[in-house]
């Protein structure tokens, strides 16, 4: 694969991140608290906001890892996986930035 055909994947998943937040955002959370869900599921099982979030971060990854061992790919559930654990991680750093940070 050549530079340019890298960074048009990379171009393309930035797009479908940001298309997924607002479908997720609307599922999961409201305008005024992105991490509600969070927050609920995690007084619910009494761990930190953000150990919830990586443990539901976890099953994309444990997915992953079954594919890539078995060498089975399904590059449409791939794709879905690796975009949600990207999404994950976005928000694990704005979970971040909101508790320690007054940067934005």
């Amino acid at each position: 694969m050549d530079l340019q055909s890298f960074k048009n994947i990379i171009w393309q998943v930035f797009n479908d991140i940001e298309e997924l937040m607002e479908v997720k955002n609307k599922q999961y959370a409201n305008e005024t608290n992105i991490f509600k869900n969070f927050e609920e599921g995690s007084r619910l099982l009494k761990m930190t906001p953000e150990k919830y979030l990586w443990s539901l971060r976890l099953k994309h990854e444990l997915a992953l890892l079954e594919a890539i061992e078995n060498n089975n790919y399904n590059v449409k559930e791939v794709k879905e996986r690796i975009q949600d654990c990207i999404l994950y991680c976005l928000l694990l750093y704005a979970m971040v930035i909101n508790k320690y940070s007054d940067e934005y």
